[in-house]
């Protein structure tokens, strides 16, 4: 490695566009989505529901410039939840591929899904999801937290719907 190797341009690993890219040459695969199961209560059911629809109309009045979709991987959720919003608050690397540049807690509530009322489905450890960073804020440890809102799984039939749809507009 010569002198001037240092000032070389890295080339990124995280914008969408070098992801789109290495995964249309299979160099990286979309992980398949693993679920975790859990039984609910009619109370829970309802705490849930109601976080869900305020955070569907939270993302719905975010300015897309101001507040752009992220995509980033779960690695856990909340260590001590008190209630089921809070079990649903994930922990995500952003970006998914790459060095990991900010972490954040993302409300996971829209990716829940519940065939009956009482049970709830919800994306495990490695998952990949696109979430729009809300800001910062202190969390009940004192620590200054990044905080967004989930709003979809990436999977393998969402890569191929999108590639799909870009060959449709050429």
């Amino acid at each position: 490695m010569g002198l001037f190797h240092i000032f070389k341009k890295k080339e990124k690993t995280s914008s969408s566009d070098n992801i789109l890219k290495q995964l249309a040459d299979n160099k990286i695969k979309i992980p398949k989505e693993k679920l975790h199961k859990i039984e609910i209560t009619h109370e829970e059911f309802l705490q849930y529901s109601n976080d869900r629809h305020k955070n569907h109309r939270t993302l719905e009045t975010l300015p897309k410039e101001d507040f752009p979709t992220l995509g980033g991987k779960i690695i856990g959720y909340h260590p001590y939840p008190k209630d089921i919003v809070t079990r649903l608050m994930a922990i995500v690397e952003f970006p998914i591929i790459g060095e990991t540049q900010k972490t954040f807690v993302v409300n996971c509530t829209a990716l829940g899904r519940n065939p009956t009322t009482s049970m709830l489905t919800y994306p495990a450890e490695g998952t990949w999801i696109m979430f729009q960073e809300i800001g910062e804020g202190k969390d009940d440890d004192g620590k200054t937290r990044s905080y967004g809102i989930a709003s979809m799984v990436i999977s393998q039939e969402f890569y191929n719907m999108v590639e799909k749809a870009s060959k449709l507009k050429k």
